[in-house]
């Protein structure tokens, strides 16, 4: 089976701006691809990525988090950690419990139902990352792990790249 690049899926015919625009679009390509092939079930199931995300956190922490950790644990940003924790609490798959000592803070448990469920859903997962990833051998899905750190390294925020590059207006 011939692989398909970028360039001929999205018929390319001018040379793309740069290389590294070119790697970046590719990888949005590709992630795209592969999210939809594995989260499939987790659509059919009614519960999203991000949800699923913060269940498979929670269960390596049945002692709980706060909201803050779980959030900095997260391996894609959720936008709405509120209402997405308030979906999951409603679902019975989660619960929020106050601290004794401070009532300020709230800890987030995985509930029983929940470990229940990520343990049902773990081996459909497990098959559609497979599928997601079936083409590449071992040795070069390791060769893509380095390099993918490598690039999230590299793309981390720095505090200048949150100023404004652009000029005031007068």
């Amino acid at each position: 089976m011939k692989t398909q690049t970028l360039r001929e899926a999205i018929h390319q015919t001018r040379p793309f701006d740069s290389v590294q625009s070119e790697a970046v679009l590719t990888l949005m390509w590709a992630w795209d691809r592969v999210d939809r092939v594995t989260n499939e079930s987790l659509r059919d199931l009614g519960i999203s990525s991000a949800q699923y995300n913060v269940l498979r956190i929670l269960r390596g922490s049945p002692q709980g988090l706060q909201t803050h950790e779980v959030v900095g644990r997260m391996v894609t940003r959720a936008p709405n950690i509120t209402r997405l924790v308030g979906k999951l609490e409603a679902k019975g798959l989660l619960a929020r419990r106050r601290c004794s000592e401070d009532r300020r803070v709230v800890y987030l448990e995985i509930t029983s139902p929940g470990l229940e469920f990520v343990e049902r859903i773990g081996p459909g997962l497990a098959e559609a990352v497979g599928r997601a990833t079936s083409g590449l051998p071992e040795s070069d899905l390791q060769t893509l792990i380095h390099l993918l750190n490598q690039l999230g390294a590299a793309a981390q925020p720095t505090p200048e790249s949150t100023l404004s590059t652009h000029q005031p207006m007068e």
